[in-house]
């Protein structure tokens, strides 16, 4: 869960909050950089595929030098030579590596707009917690539970507030912006 804002039913002091909010982001940039090593690796090896079915169907050698194991067969209806047409070659193998970086940046755009969801909805789920209470069952009945604690401090000349609003609002946003550049850092599949 990218953001909880509580581990169980109890309020937190924003100092607790913190510390939950960091091992949370810890773990979730561990989980980010294996998805983002296995997504590269899965392309990769998508690609190195598709280059090798190509050349396969192409009659070509998969590495620069090797031999295709079957007797060439004839390029041209009629054609005896049996010889390969370079520029012929180079054309449909340079449309084919055009059409797999289409397929990359695709790739790409779909990995940066589900990781835009992800900070959507994770915002999203933080306005609603904020915005309500978090209600709970004990003993059959709903009681409604704070979010955070929030110490009054009465002076004989004034009231203070411990979190000072300030403070409370600088530490969620805070919070908010370091996990979404943790979910925006990624490297593109393609430039």
């Amino acid at each position: 869960d990218l953001f909880q804002v509580m581990e169980d039913d109890s309020a937190l002091e924003l100092a607790e909050f913190s510390k939950i909010r960091e091992r949370k982001r810890k773990r979730l940039e561990i989980s980010l950089s294996n998805l983002d090593r296995d997504m590269r690796e899965a392309v990769v090896n998508a690609c190195q595929e598709s280059v090798r079915d190509f050349k396969e169907r192409n009659r070509m050698a998969y590495k620069e030098g090797e031999d295709t194991e079957e007797e060439a067969e004839p390029f041209l209806v009629g054609d005896d030579t049996n010889r390969q047409m370079t520029y012929t070659i180079e054309a449909t193998t340079k449309t084919h590596f055009k059409r797999l970086a289409k397929f990359i940046r695709l790739l790409d755009y779909m990995i940066l707009d589900s990781r835009r969801i992800l900070i959507v909805n994770t915002f999203t789920r933080l306005q609603e917690a904020l915005a309500g209470t978090k209600t709970k069952m004990e003993g059959g009945s709903m009681i409604t539970a704070p979010l955070f604690l929030v110490k009054a401090l009465i002076d004989e000349e004034e009231i203070m507030f411990e979190p000072e609003s300030e403070d409370f609002k600088d530490t969620i946003t805070e919070h908010l912006d370091k996990g979404k550049s943790l979910v925006y850092k990624t490297e593109k599949l393609i430039d």
